[in-house]
């Protein structure tokens, strides 16, 4: 896979998990300002990593491997394990 499908696909990942938390805050009851601030931010994000993922050429990021591409997955890595870890405690 090429650095600028990675970056991106990290961006899809982050808003399919921003989207899941989100998920919880409403079925928890605690909606609010930050809630639905997250949810127009999953929307962007959703969005521009669609258009990303299915025409590279016309958002191009990162050509080469290099420390943004890596962080991009890192943090997407993070956030997924933080998120995984707040599921588990609603289901466990």
């Amino acid at each position: 896979m090429s650095p600028n499908r990675v970056f991106w696909f990290s961006f899809a990942v982050f808003g399919l998990t921003a989207a899941v938390s989100v998920g919880l805050d409403i079925a928890a009851g605690s909606v609010g300002i930050g809630t639905v601030a997250v949810l127009f931010g999953v929307l962007a994000i959703g969005y521009g990593s669609f258009v990303a993922l299915t025409d590279p050429e016309r958002a191009n990021v990162p050509t080469t491997w290099g420390p943004l591409v890596y962080l991009a997955v890192a943090g997407t890595a993070v956030f997924l394990a933080g998120v995984g870890l707040q599921v588990y405690s609603v289901v466990a």
